[in-house]
């Protein structure tokens, strides 16, 4: 279950570590329904009940016993709701291992790195381990930041404040970043990365920096996408069902 955002950003990113995930599980199935967490977190609990009644009808359906996310909201909003046990991306890759030659791939560089913790993880200590082991792994250096774990604050785009009043979220967006005090900020919530690169930041999403290329001191602002327009995003969802699909069916992509 990648989650709204993540498959809104890139499907090629989300198809490549689903279909790794398929090689080491092959039972894994996919679902892309939306939890329903942006109407809790703006009062519609009626709605929230709807909507996340039709995810937990899907899953029931498809008989899950572990969910496994990427998304640090679904991870927050599946595991108060959700029947199954549920898991984070991160967790299983760090018992499974990263795919075939991306380990300290990025040795060498000299980049280094801080990790802007989600408010959804805020509390959730082997996510923030895991997160930070992967990577490590990767060969990127690692500097600690004053608002990292219990202490991170919002990216901006928390309880629909970027819906609701896009000043204010601008302006946690900014205060977020100085804080961070990092050329480079690696993140694995997709709205995190969307809040900073529309500020300007070099930010990049955790499984960027596992498929993407090597990230180098000399890259400039134009190495970080910039934030989608909304028809965008609704493509790219419909691409990473389509995709999802195909690795479904056929076992590859």
């Amino acid at each position: 279950m990648p989650g709204c955002a993540l498959a809104a950003y890139d499907p090629t990113l989300t198809a490549k570590t689903a279909a790794y995930l398929k090689s080491r599980f092959p039972e894994l199935g996919f679902v892309l329904t939306c939890c329903g967490k942006p109407t809790k977190l703006v009062g519609r609990s009626d709605l929230f009940e709807q909507r996340f009644g039709l995810l937990a009808s899907e899953l029931e359906e498809a008989r899950a016993d572990q969910i496994i996310t990427a998304c640090p909201g679904c991870l927050d909003t599946l595991g108060k709701h959700a029947d199954a046990e549920v898991v984070s991306l991160w967790e299983v890759l760090g018992e499974i291992g990263l795919p075939p030659g991306v380990c300290g791939k990025a040795a060498g560089e000299g980049v280094e790195f801080v990790v802007h913790d989600a408010c959804a993880t805020r509390e959730n200590e082997k996510v923030q381990v895991g997160v930070r082991s992967l990577i490590k792994q990767l060969g990127y250096c690692l500097n600690p930041s004053m608002i990292e774990g219990k202490n991170t604050l919002c990216c901006g785009k928390g309880g629909m404040v970027g819906a609701s009043n896009p000043e204010l979220s601008r302006a946690c967006t900014h205060r977020c970043i100085e804080a961070l005090g990092s050329t480079h900020i690696a993140v694995y919530c997709a709205s995190c990365r969307d809040a900073f690169a529309a500020d300007g930041a070099h930010a990049r999403h955790l499984l960027e920096l596992i498929w993407g290329d090597v990230v180098s001191g000399t890259d400039g602002p134009s190495a970080i996408p910039s934030p989608l327009p909304s028809l965008k995003k609704w493509r790219n969802r419909l691409k990473t069902n389509a995709l999802l699909n195909r690795l479904q069916k056929r076992g590859s992509l």
